[in-house]
C-alpha cells in the first residue's frame, strides 16, 4: 500500500508539475528490526513458496533469516526501480536521486538499503551518500568505497556540517574536490546558521 501511495504521487507530480527531479530521502528500512507487521510476513512467506509449508509467520523470518534480508531490501530496491521506470516513461528528463547510507554494509545489513545496486543498474542519476562522520580518515575511507561503488552513477558526497567545524568542513570539501566527486552537499542549512539566525559559518 505505501508503494503504490508513493508511485502515485510520483506520476501525479510528473503529470502536473514542470519538475527538474525527484529525489528520495529514507528510501530505507529504520533498521533490520523492521518490519514485522503480518502483512509483510504473508507476503514473504508466499515467496518462500513450498518451503515455508506449516511454517507460523512469526518464526519464518529467523527460519529463513538470509531471505529475510533479501526479501526487505528488494522491497525498497523495487520502489526505487519503480519510479526510475515512471520518470523513464514521462519522457521529460526528469532526474532521480537518493539520500543513502554512506556506509556500505550497514546500508545494506541495517538499512536493508542496496545503492550499489542501483548505481549498477542505472536507476540513479545522481547518489548523495550521507557521509557524515566526524572522523576524517572515516570519511575518506568511506569516500573511497563509495566512488568505487558508485561506478559511473555521479556523486555528491553528503557532509555533516552541522556536527563540524568551519575548518573541518572545509577540508571536507577540499577532499571532496580533490577526489573528483560531482560535486558535495552540506547538511544542513539549519545546522551550520542556527536555523537561519546567522551566517558566521558560511563566510
Amino acid at each position: 500500500e505505501v508503494q503504490h501511495h508513493i508511485r502515485a504521487i510520483i506520476r501525479h507530480l510528473v503529470a502536473r508539475y514542470r519538475i527538474a527531479g525527484i529525489h528520495l530521502d529514507y528510501v530505507r528500512y529504520p533498521s533490520s528490526e523492521f518490519c514485522y507487521c503480518s502483512g509483510c510476513l504473508s507476503r514473504f512467506l508466499t515467496s518462500l513458496g513450498g518451503r515455508a509449508k506449516g511454517i507460523p509467520p512469526s518464526e519464518a523470518p529467523t527460519r529463513f533469516s538470509s531471505e529475510w534480508a533479501d526479501w526487505r531490501r528488494e522491497q525498497v530496491s523495487s520502489l526505487v526501480r519503480a519510479i526510475r521506470s515512471a520518470l523513464d516513461t514521462s519522457r521529460k528528463g526528469i532526474l532521480l536521486t537518493a539520500a543513502v547510507w554512506a556506509d556500505r554494509q550497514r546500508a545494506m545489513n541495517d538499512k536493508l538499503q542496496d545503492w550499489p545496486r542501483w548505481c549498477r543498474e542505472g536507476w540513479l542519476d545522481l547518489l548523495v551518500p550521507m557521509n557524515y562522520t566526524t572522523d576524517e580518515a572515516d570519511f575518506a575511507r568511506l569516500a573511497r568505497d563509495i566512488r568505487e561503488q558508485a561506478g559511473t552513477t555521479p556523486v555528491v558526497m553528503g557532509i555533516g556540517a552541522w556536527r563540524l567545524k568551519p575548518e573541518e568542513i572545509n577540508k571536507r570539501i577540499r577532499a571532496v574536490r580533490d577526489g573528483g566527486f560531482a560535486g558535495f552537499s552540506l547538511f544542513s542549512y539549519g545546522g551550520i546558521t542556527n536555523d537561519g539566525t546567522t551566517e558566521k559559518n558560511l563566510s
